[in-house]
């Protein structure tokens, strides 16, 4: 059953980083549909690009993720068999970390934030940052 534009738009108040694409697919309705109901309130559309665009890594970790409260980013992009987000078949939390302090992360990268979908730099610590915190030399 299809939303009605009323709950359409009560969900976009509740829920405005939601993407148009992903509105419309978890509530079984066409993005231009969402994309309607979010003009209507006077918001910003929250589109996809198009499949074939091309941008870097760097711009897809911003395209196929949404900032939500607490400084989270979920990732909305593919992800691997084990569950890690991946651009081109890199892991976009390396990808993050790199564009959050500039260098290659050392060793594993993980989330401190502990949350799965989360691909927020600040969040994200690699073997360096983890013994520099645990006071380990």
């Amino acid at each position: 059953m299809k939303p009605s534009f009323e709950n359409l738009t009560r969900i976009l108040q509740e829920r405005p980083w939601v993407s148009d694409a992903e509105l419309g697919y978890r509530l079984g309705c066409a993005p231009d549909l969402v994309a309607r109901a979010r003009a209507s309130l006077g918001m910003e559309p929250r589109p996809l690009p198009p499949h074939n665009a091309r941008f870097t890594r760097e711009e897809r970790l911003l395209l196929w993720s949404e900032p939500l409260p607490g400084g989270h980013r979920r990732w909305l992009g593919r992800v691997t068999n084990h569950g890690v987000p991946v651009i081109d078949n890199v892991s976009a939390l390396r990808i993050a970390f790199r564009i959050e302090h500039g260098r290659e992360p050392e060793g594993p990268v993980f989330r401190d934030c502990r949350r799965g979908w989360c691909v927020s730099a600040p969040h994200l610590t690699d073997q360096v940052l983890r013994a520099a915190r645990d006071g380990v030399a």
